[in-house]
């Protein structure tokens, strides 16, 4: 089988992480490092000349033919793009005119000569033009799961269509009418169940937001997006987004607002301050720092507005309610659609999502450890590329790909881990002598530091 990457070349992930460090994990955690050791299959990646350049001699991505692509070439396809963010938003939005569409294909023509995938993984972007240019091929986005940070294990997706509107809203009416068996719906119900005890467990905000439970006559929670790059959100600036989220919700309603954790944001302690003047039911912790994992508020909260977040769709797990504020991408889980629909949908009892949630997590979910497993890994590929080929894209596509328990045990399993972990921590804090032993392990720590320096002729710390 040959497999062709496209990471997106335009994507500088140099902002707040080494491209290479990113590509070692995509190529060799995700893609390669088993399939390449079991000679089942080869690979060829579309990097850019950042990740090319950091690459260096790598021996790690040994067997990866690794393909540079050239910052001028993507100009000169894309003539109307003056930044990367603008190439990113051309490729993602896939509405290239005819002769952008050909530059494109003889680029690609010039670079693999007669070698043809069979399957195009991209990321972190979507396959709409090199679906145009490999019709043979099955292009999937490879994008993270319902599960990817702390607490819990990381789970990847594959979209075989546009992921913004992706493969669970184009089979919408089919997820939503999954049938399922009373074994499989209890399963669901322990597992949401047992998901919830964990989360308030790991919150340290138990107490606070009971309080704010009590202020309030409901609790939402508002993950803001980091960004309108897709274009999905009614506004491109976080601040005016927020401030028109606000004016909808009515005053006696909370609103928890949390903060992507990996790009700079506008809502800074300055910002959040003069947002929370102008609206006393917006709530908002840890702003200007690391803040809390959104999960950790999901027992708590009526609701969940999603907009372009993966929050919605964990939240679905353990939260009553979804309300979609995005045009696409939350529609095939939501129970309303818009501000206007909040009240009514926070009157209504919580819906029973167990079918769904069920489907979602054996269906579209692959578990991070599948991908030391090349038998398992190359069958579910081969899998998806038989079925693409004979019918298309269909609900079908995605046969089970994973036993409930298992998912259900390496995600509590995770949880429980961490919970373990912090109380264990805690225990800690309070065994005699134990914070003097950490105060006396950073002066001792400092100075080393400070005897290398001078003996490496430089100034102390």
């Amino acid at each position: 089988m040959k497999i062709l990457i496209y990471a997106d070349p335009s994507c500088l992930y140099d902002v707040f992480l080494p491209s290479i460090q990113v590509m070692r994990d995509h190529l060799l955690r995700f893609c390669g490092r088993a399939l390449l050791a079991s000679g089942k299959v080869e690979i060829r990646a579309v990097v850019s000349e950042i990740t090319r350049w950091q690459a260096g001699g790598a021996d790690e991505l040994e067997g990866i033919g690794l393909i540079e692509f050239p910052y001028a070439d993507l100009c000169r396809i894309f003539p109307d793009c003056r930044s990367l963010d603008a190439l990113q938003l051309a490729f993602f939005k896939g509405r290239p005119d005819d002769t952008q569409k050909r530059a494109l294909a003889d680029w690609f023509a010039r670079r693999l000569g007669t070698w043809q995938p069979d399957v195009v993984l991209v990321f972190p972007t979507q396959p709409t033009l090199l679906r145009e240019i490999f019709p043979q091929a099955l292009c999937l986005t490879m994008e993270n799961g319902i599960f990817s940070r702390f607490p819990f294990p990381r789970s990847l997706r594959f979209e075989p269509v546009d992921f913004m509107n992706g493969f669970p809203n184009r089979y919408r009416e089919q997820i939503r009418n999954f049938q399922i068996g009373p074994e499989e719906r209890e399963a669901v119900r322990a597992f949401c169940h047992r998901l919830t005890e964990l989360l308030v467990g790991l919150c340290p905000r138990c107490a606070e937001l009971e309080a704010l439970r009590c202020r309030f006559r409901h609790l939402v929670l508002c993950p803001v997006p980091a960004s309108n790059r897709y274009e999905e959100a009614a506004k491109d600036d976080q601040i005016l987004w927020l401030m028109e989220v606000m004016e909808g919700v009515p005053s006696d309603i909370g609103v928890l607002i949390t903060f992507h954790d990996n790009v700079d944001s506008q809502l800074n302690e300055r910002t959040v301050a003069f947002l929370r003047a102008r609206y006393p039911n917006m709530v908002a912790f840890d702003v200007g720092r690391r803040s809390l994992p959104s999960a950790f508020y999901f027992p708590f909260v009526d609701a969940i507005l999603n907009c372009e977040t993966m929050t919605g769709t964990q939240g679905m797990l353990v939260c009553p309610r979804i309300i979609a504020l995005d045009r696409t991408y939350s529609a095939w889980m939501a129970d309303g659609f818009g501000l206007a629909s909040l009240p009514d949908v926070l009157a209504r009892p919580a819906p029973d999502r167990s079918a769904m949630i069920y489907w979602y997590l054996t269906h579209f979910t692959v578990m991070e450890g599948r991908f030391d497993d090349a038998d398992w890994y190359y069958g579910f590929l081969s899998g998806l590329l038989e079925r693409y080929r004979r019918d298309g894209v269909t609900f079908g596509l995605f046969a089970r790909t994973e036993a409930f328990s298992t998912v259900a045990d390496q995600v509590l399993g995770s949880c429980e881990r961490c919970l373990a972990n912090i109380r264990e921590g805690h225990r800690r804090r309070h065994v005699p002598l134990y914070g003097l032993s950490r105060k006396l392990g950073r002066w001792m720590s400092r100075a080393g530091a400070n005897l290398t320096a001078f003996a490496e002729g430089g100034r102390t710390a």
